[in-house]
């Protein structure tokens, strides 16, 4: 009689395990998503700020030029960003005179920090045009 009313030793523990490991993943999945979520969302800042300000400089193409990678590149790498397992390219196209539009493009490659082997990289672009001013210079 005493055979039939066994304990349950350990069915709480296998099924703690099987609960928690999913649980486990789910968690690093998260983290994944949430640094991924960081640098796009940096890349989109950085395109956004790159537009706006090469269309203050449409006299000036290489200005142009030259002051959206110089913003783009501060947003990036600033030290609030959070973004140091990423890497950046820039292109930008200035307009080519008052009234024209600009383009900023922003590639980005990051690699997450709980992916399997063989899949831890993510690539995207972000491309943003800036609508050119129309105001500047006859008065």
């Amino acid at each position: 009689m005493k055979a039939l009313f066994r304990p349950r030793r350990g069915q709480a523990m296998v099924e703690a395990a099987l609960t928690l490991l999913p649980l486990v993943f789910l968690a690093l999945l998260g983290v994944n998503v949430l640094v991924l979520h960081r640098v796009r969302t940096a890349a989109i800042s950085a395109a956004y700020a790159c537009a706006q300000y090469i269309t203050q400089f449409p006299h000036r193409p290489e200005r142009a030029a030259d002051v959206g990678t110089t913003v783009a590149g501060r947003i990036l790498h600033a030290p609030w960003s959070a973004v140091r397992t990423a890497r950046f390219a820039f292109d930008v196209v200035p307009p080519s005179g008052p009234g024209e539009t600009g383009r900023c493009t922003v590639r980005y490659a990051v690699r997450l920090p709980f992916a399997p082997q063989g899949m831890g990289g993510v690539q995207g672009s972000i491309t943003v045009t800036g609508a050119g001013e129309r105001w500047q210079g006859r008065w």
